[in-house]
C-alpha cells in the first residue's frame, strides 16, 4: 500500500497523448454490468463534485483498467485476435508498476490532495463483484474524449 499524496498533479500536463485517428491497446473489466460499482463511483464523484479542476470519468465509461497492452499502430489485426484468444506477455518490470483500479476521475490541475482526501474519505464501502468479462479495446486519440472501440470480449465462465 503507497502513501496518500500530498499534491495532485495535471494528468495530461506532461503526458504524450495519441493524435487523431491513433490509440492505444487496453484490457479493461467493464462495469457497466455492476450497479453496485455505479453507485459507489457515483458517491465518490458526488463528494468531489465541489472541486474544481478535475474531469470525472464518465459513468458509462466505467471499467478496471487491467493492462495496457501499447500503441495500436504497434499491433497488426492478426495480433489482436491473438491478444484475444492467448492474452500478452507484458514485461515484468511493467507488471510490478501497474495496480488495476477504477478511476473515479482525474486531476487537470496542480492541487492540494488532502481536500480532496477529505471529502473522499481514504476508503468507500466494500463492494464485491464477479467479473464476468474482459474487453481488449482501441481508446482513439486523448484519453478525456472517452472514444473506444471494442476489439473482443472475453466472456469468464461462472
Amino acid at each position: 500500500m503507497t502513501a496518500l499524496p500530498t499534491w495532485m498533479e495535471d494528468r495530461w500536463e506532461h503526458r504524450a497523448e495519441p493524435g487523431p485517428g491513433e490509440g492505444t491497446v487496453y484490457w479493461h473489466m467493464p462495469m457497466h454490468d455492476h450497479p453496485q460499482v455505479i453507485d459507489l463511483v457515483r458517491l465518490a464523484q458526488q463528494r468531489l463534485a465541489p472541486f474544481g479542476d478535475l474531469h470525472m470519468t464518465p459513468l458509462e465509461r466505467l471499467h478496471m483498467t487491467t493492462m495496457v497492452a501499447g500503441p495500436a499502430d504497434q499491433f497488426s489485426s492478426g495480433q489482436l485476435d491473438q491478444m484475444a484468444s492467448t492474452g500478452h506477455d507484458a514485461a515484468h518490470d511493467d507488471l510490478e508498476r501497474w495496480i488495476p483500479h477504477i478511476t473515479v476521475c482525474y486531476s487537470t490541475a496542480h492541487q492540494p490532495a488532502a481536500p480532496l482526501i477529505a471529502a473522499l474519505g481514504e476508503s468507500l464501502p466494500r463492494c464485491d463483484i464477479q467479473i464476468s468479462a474482459f474487453s481488449l479495446m482501441i481508446q482513439r486519440g486523448p484519453e478525456r474524449h472517452w472514444d473506444w472501440s471494442t476489439i473482443a470480449t472475453i466472456r469468464l465462465a461462472a
